[in-house]
């Protein structure tokens, strides 16, 4: 059976692509487990093989070679099935982190990315400043009172080069930078120092601590070809800086009221064990300092289970222990560039504040029951 499977998935892939109606189509069957058209495409386009470049037979073989890592890969799942080996802590200490990024990356989905919307008028804006670059002028202080003198002082100029080279003290308050579509986070802003005129200034605006005048000191424009490759990457520049505005908001909204109280005697019990892990290794070239998988499980045989479910922070009804955190960490392979105690103790502060935000987002897909889904139950069987 599985060699006959094989022949059909080699002549799919040599002589077409998969399409989307033959997503559920069967490419390999393995006793009851099933390799699909669809999961072998995902599975391969996530993978190293693609970011080089083959010529089409070194990619058929290629993809030849990946379905049968896939059904070893198989083979391998479903006799660690039969052993019961999903349902161990090992198991569980390695596939938690892929079964949350499943989960915020269904809620990004949900949340996020499908409220993004396009006007013919936005692409339209997008090709007039793609082609443009502007040096502008930043002026920036903390005194309200001087900001609106030199926006006065602008705006009854004839000639603001002129102002400006007199005034030594407005001078030394300018910041020259050029601005290209997608420069700026703030697409308002944006939008606004595109339609200004040479010389002319933004209003003052504050940001952060400082308040600022924005204006034009020269705008150049080249020709662009307007072909499809220039219209995804306008199209992919503003979708980039909508999501994150969006993710911002959203994110906003999600922690606004909330504080969350990370239990020191926790962090610091489970930041030592990693101190003297990391303090243990020997200098090497790169001078950067990993945890490797055998070092985590070291740590892990090291404690006792009250040790490893320590309550680092809990969130709702939820607490999240010292053994989660290990995992978050092992997942994303923490590394340090010192070995000094204050700085890895810095990264790991940085580590877990970002774990609870990453906590945050995974216990709100839960409460929406995105673990219900369809599409994230396929998922997550699709790593398992």
């Amino acid at each position: 059976m599985i060699r006959i499977s094989i022949i059909i998935i080699f002549a799919l892939l040599i002589f077409g692509n998969i399409l989307p109606q033959q997503n559920e189509n069967p490419v390999a069957i393995i006793n009851n487990s099933t390799i699909t058209a669809e999961e072998f495409k995902t599975r391969f386009e996530l993978s190293p093989y693609i970011s080089q470049k083959y010529d089409s037979f070194q990619i058929d073989s290629l993809k030849m070679d990946f379905l049968y890592s896939l059904i070893a890969e198989k083979i391998w799942a479903i006799e660690a099935e039969k052993k019961g080996l999903a349902q161990t802590d090992k198991f569980q200490f390695l596939f938690q982190p892929v079964e949350e990024i499943i989960l915020r990356d269904a809620l990004f989905k949900k949340e996020i990315e499908s409220k993004i919307k396009f006007s013919s008028a936005d692409i339209d804006k997008g090709i007039k400043k793609f082609g443009t670059t502007i040096l502008t002028g930043i002026i920036s202080t903390e005194d309200s009172s001087l900001i609106n003198e030199i926006y006065k002082n602008l705006l009854s100029s004839s000639n603001a080069d002129s102002l400006i080279n007199n005034n030594p003290s407005i001078a030394n308050l300018i910041v020259e930078k050029e601005i290209n579509l997608g420069t700026l986070n703030d697409e308002a802003l944006e939008d606004t120092i595109f339609n200004l005129n040479h010389g002319e200034p933004t209003k003052p605006f504050k940001h952060d601590a400082l308040w600022l005048i924005i204006f034009i000191i020269n705008k150049s424009a080249k020709s662009i070809d307007l072909d499809q490759k220039t219209i995804d990457e306008i199209m992919k520049i503003i979708r980039n800086r909508r999501i994150q505005k969006k993710y911002n908001e959203y994110m906003g909204r999600l922690l606004s009221g909330k504080t969350f109280s990370i239990s020191e005697e926790s962090f610091f019990f489970i930041a030592d064990k990693i101190v003297n892990v990391i303090q243990s290794q020997p200098k090497n070239e790169q001078n950067m300092f990993f945890l490797s998988e055998g070092d985590y499980f070291n740590i892990i045989n090291q404690l006792n289970n009250d040790e490893l479910n320590r309550t680092l922070f809990p969130i709702n009804n939820n607490s999240y222990t010292v053994f989660d955190f290990l995992s978050n960490l092992s997942f994303d392979q923490f590394g340090v560039s010192s070995k000094d105690r204050k700085e890895i103790l810095s990264e790991l502060n940085k580590r877990i504040k970002l774990y609870v935000e990453q906590q945050v987002i995974t216990n709100e897909a839960m409460n929406k029951g995105l673990i219900l889904q369809q599409d994230v139950k396929n998922d997550i069987a699709l790593w398992k």
